[in-house]
């Protein structure tokens, strides 16, 4: 009830107190009414709005204290100027550098308005002439939030906490719109820049060719993401343990110097990634144990499988992870057979043994229902039967009482020139084609060799005391197809023979036995002192080489974003505008692009609606000269398209213009797939480079370099119809395996690109290539990656080091650069002190000093009068003393007595 009976007091208090100063108040221009809603507007607005409301009001306030003037209301007059310099001191502390455009033009027409009545009544051009430099004032202060947000983002870009140490944008002593403005625009620059970083980091994870952290605005950021990039490719691609370490290391922490209102964002979709790729990688090699277990991490199934199938030297050895369990057994036992491994990891225990058992190295006896049976009671049935037992088995293959593996046996053996003994004559330990066992027993020779000459498959040779021929490497395996080509030769005799044939001489004298190896041993010097790895880089590389100095200073490639470098200088405030006195503001909106004049057809055009009819540049000393005709510039549009059509026509080649690939890394990629499809494979010469394809033909027909083209292209074809079908699919989906598996029926044979790039069309030999390849691979630490097409490749071990210790360096060498943010401060200051100089010069225009000597006055400034008037030309006395007039306090006052919690 009281708080009831105390709004009815007030607002009747506020009804009298307004009845009387209308009352008691002079006809004024500026209604009463209307400057008490303006001040109530004012009162109740904050920060930018608070500022638009004064900006209107003191309009309104200037417009009134002319009109007095006119009237001869001088006391008046001198009122509405202090309220419009209340509202400018308003405008000076709460306007934001958004408002910059609307308060320079209102200050304007202002300054003018004064200027025309300040002949009214020369008495009053002091008055006039001090509330002048309150408006030059709220210009310089405008043009000071402007360059304080230039700072505070320019800080922020190099570095956070640098912007955070600045007192300018500390906010805690910052205005309410650099608050927000820092909230929301320069905090969402740094959202945006850690989302890039993770963008980069799932790139690296699949393709570290690819990512790229140059892109990323943020300085501090692009440097933690070199640094992660590093740490990620060594613990991903070459499983350095310290790398890892450290990854995990600084995961909690994130970047240490990123912002901590990003580190919630940053952490949770750094780990949504990791979890991701965990989870994608997991389904792929989950084994049905731990599917059906339900399993979901891989230290989950690990924990699984090892309860449920841990061999017993692991258990009594208390490991408990697989990475502990396979040390353990491969110290006691030595490494996995060859057929077990791939990329120089173990395929897995259900793979080894699928392998083993068709490659005929598990005897039929110790496999029962399609599994091989443990290897005690193997040994213990092999024994009983009178096969396999010790007696069999040459001394050399026993070691501490029992036999060694198959692989370490038939070693020994080879080092020793001779075979053992054992199923037919020649035959190494359970080296016997599963096409020559029937019951358990092995067939004859003759018969033997009958089947595998029938099957097309290789048979059982004796070297000269019955084993196999001395330097072979086990020999041919059951299920292995012998190359019509290598008929009557060892395996080892047939790989040499293969490779000799298919690989470019220079890649066998340099020992370059994979094709990535190869390719980079025939790329062109140039590309190879560049560092350069493959034939797609380095077409990119030479595109990139020929673009002007300009473009490369700035790392610009895009013939686009070229040619706008290269027309910069026409683009510069024209002359003629300074001339009209037309400043950068005062510009139509399609001539400014940030905080450049963009001069183009539209900007012509809105000039033109303006008056303002712009002359060809004079000055083209600067300018291209392919953008001058006849001795006069053409327009810096016209340029810009004259610049990009003459950069694409020679810089890039005719393919991938014709397919509108105009940026250089994506050309290069479209270039070696062209190249492909033209036949064109692994001996491609160093003159071939950059070059299209047809071209790239005509210099092989001229070097006798032979293009196997009609086989090749079909195979080719064949591949990329099953990738997109590969690609169209989501893996596992019983569909897409159906369409694959009918392809594969009508012949779509998919030989690796490997095969088809060394114009190895016949199965049997591309298997034989592919083996020694990936032994190779595995040898060298070379890395499995896939592309952004989703398609396979290979990186080098080298190639990985390069890209790892470039991001490492990169890292390193990113520094603040304050340069431009000391440039910024120097520039407010020269605003600070401009500021000053006005306080001074209407502090003395209110002692009546003189501003300055009258030859050095603007004629446009007249000197104040500073005698007393005569008294004709005393204006009237106001009738009598008014009453104060409703100011911010009274409503202050009232707001207290009517909402007295709220103030």
């Amino acid at each position: 009830m009281r708080k009831e009976v105390r709004k009815i007091i007030a607002f009747f208090m506020m009804f009298i107190l307004l009845s009387n100063v209308v009352a008691a108040q002079p006809v004024s221009f500026y209604s009463i009414t209307g400057r008490i809603v303006d001040d109530l507007r004012i009162f109740f607005a904050t920060g930018e709005k608070k500022a638009e409301v004064a900006l209107e009001a003191r309009e309104k306030d200037i417009n009134a204290a002319i009109e007095n003037i006119k009237a001869g209301n001088v006391g008046e007059a001198i009122k509405d100027l202090e309220r419009a310099k209340e509202k400018l001191k308003i405008i000076q502390e709460e306007s934001s550098p958004d408002m910059s455009s609307n308060i320079n033009v209102s200050v304007q027409e202002v300054i003018d308005k004064i200027m025309e009545s300040k002949e009214i009544n020369p008495e009053f051009s002091a008055y006039l002439e001090k509330h002048l430099s309150e408006e030059q004032k709220t210009q310089f202060a405008v043009e000071l939030s402007d360059k304080v947000l230039e700072l505070c983002k320019e800080l922020a870009i190099q570095d956070y906490d640098l912007m955070l140490k600045e007192p300018k944008c500390n906010q805690e002593n910052a205005l309410p719109w650099l608050r927000d403005k820092i909230d929301k625009e320069v905090k969402k620059k740094q959202e945006e820049a850690g989302q890039k970083m993770v963008e980069q980091m799932t790139i690296c994870i699949n393709d570290p060719r690819e990512c790229d952290c140059s892109d990323i605005p943020i300085l501090d950021v692009r440097a933690n993401c070199e640094k992660s990039k590093a740490l990620a490719i060594r613990c991903e691609f070459q499983k350095d343990d310290s790398a890892c370490k450290e990854l995990r290391d600084i995961k909690p922490e994130l970047p240490s110097n990123i912002p901590a209102f990003l580190k919630p964002f940053f952490q949770k979709t750094m780990d949504d990634l990791i979890n991701k790729k965990e989870k994608e990688m997991f389904e792929k090699i989950a084994p049905p144990e731990c599917v059906e277990a339900n399993a979901q991490t891989r230290e989950e199934c690990e924990k699984i499988m090892m309860e449920k199938h841990a061999p017993s030297e692991c258990i009594e050895a208390g490991a408990t992870t697989k990475e502990e369990c396979e040390k353990i057994m491969i110290g006691k036992y030595g490494p996995p057979p060859t057929e077990c491994m791939e990329n120089g990891e173990f395929i897995g225990p259900e793979r080894c043994e699928e392998k083993m058992m068709r490659s005929g190295k598990i005897p039929q006896e110790c496999i029962r229902d399609g599994k091989p049976i443990p290897r005690e009671e193997c040994e213990r049935i092999m024994v009983e039967r009178g096969r396999g037992g010790m007696e069999n088995i040459p001394q050399e293959c026993i070691k501490d009482g029992k036999p060694v593996t198959p692989d370490e046996c038939m070693e020994i053996m080879n080092e020793l020139g001779i075979m053992p003994q054992r199923g037919m004559p020649g035959q190494a330990v359970g080296n016997i084609p599963r096409e020559c066992i029937r019951d358990g027993q092995p067939v004859s020779q003759e018969e033997c060799n009958k089947i595998m000459r029938e099957r097309g498959m290789p048979q059982p040779q004796q070297g000269e005391q019955g084993g196999y021929a001395r330097g072979t490497r086990g020999g041919w395996s059951g299920e292995m197809r012998i190359p019509q080509e290598c008929v009557g030769l060892t395996f080892d005799e047939c790989e040499s023979f293969i490779m000799e044939k298919y690989l470019p001489q220079d890649c066998q004298d340099a020992n370059a036995l994979t094709p990535e190896a190869c390719k980079r041993v025939l790329l062109p010097g140039d590309c190879k002192d560049a560092g350069i790895f493959s034939r797609e880089e380095c077409d990119a590389w030479k595109i990139k080489k020929n673009m002007p100095e300009e473009c490369q200073e700035e790392g610009i490639s895009e013939p686009e974003e070229c040619a706008r470098v290269m027309a910069k200088n026409m683009v510069r405030l024209s002359p003629e505008l300074e001339r009209l006195g037309i400043d950068f503001e005062s510009l139509p909106d399609v001539c400014k692009r940030g905080v450049n004049f963009v001069r183009g057809m539209e900007c012509d055009k809105a000039l033109a609606d303006m008056g303002i009819t712009l002359p060809a540049p004079s000055d083209i000393s600067n300018i291209p000269r392919e953008c001058v005709v006849n001795g006069q510039a053409v327009s810096p549009q016209e340029c810009q398209h004259i610049l990009e059509s003459k950069l694409v026509n020679e810089n890039i080649p005719g393919p991938c213009r014709e397919a509108n690939i105009l940026n250089p890394d994506d050309c290069g990629r479209f270039m070696e797939k062209q190249r492909r499809e033209e036949g064109i494979g692994i001996n491609m010469p160093p003159e071939c480079a950059g070059k299209e394809p047809e071209e790239c033909r005509k210099i092989m027909e001229e070097k006798g370099i032979i293009i196997p083209q009609t086989e090749r292209l079909e195979q080719t074809e064949r591949l990329e119809r099953l990738e997109q079908v590969e690609r169209a699919c989501k893996e596992g989906e019983e569909e897409c395996l159906r369409r694959i598996k009918t392809l594969e029926e009508r012949g779509e044979v998919r030989l690796p690109r490997e095969c088809i790039d060394m114009g190895v069309m016949d199965e049997s030999a591309c298997d034989i290539l592919m083996s020694k390849i990936n032994e190779e691979r595995m040898k060298n630490g070379d890395r499995m990656i896939v592309d952004k097409e989703g398609n396979q490749a290979y990186i080098t071990n080298e190639q990985i080091n390069k890209i790892a210790e470039r991001a490492e360096r990169n890292a390193e060498e990113i520094k603040p650069d304050t340069e431009r943010a000391e440039e910024i401060k120097e520039e407010i200051r020269d605003i600070e002190d401009n500021i000053q100089e006005i306080e001074e010069k209407a502090e003395r225009i209110e002692l009546h000093e003189p501003i300055l000597a009258p030859e050095e006055r603007p004629e446009t400034v007249p000197e104040p009068n500073t005698e007393p008037m005569a008294e004709t030309q005393q204006p009237e006395a106001p009738p009598a003393p008014e009453p104060a007039p409703i100011t911010g306090e009274s409503i202050k006052a009232l707001y207290q007595i009517l909402f007295p919690k709220r103030i």
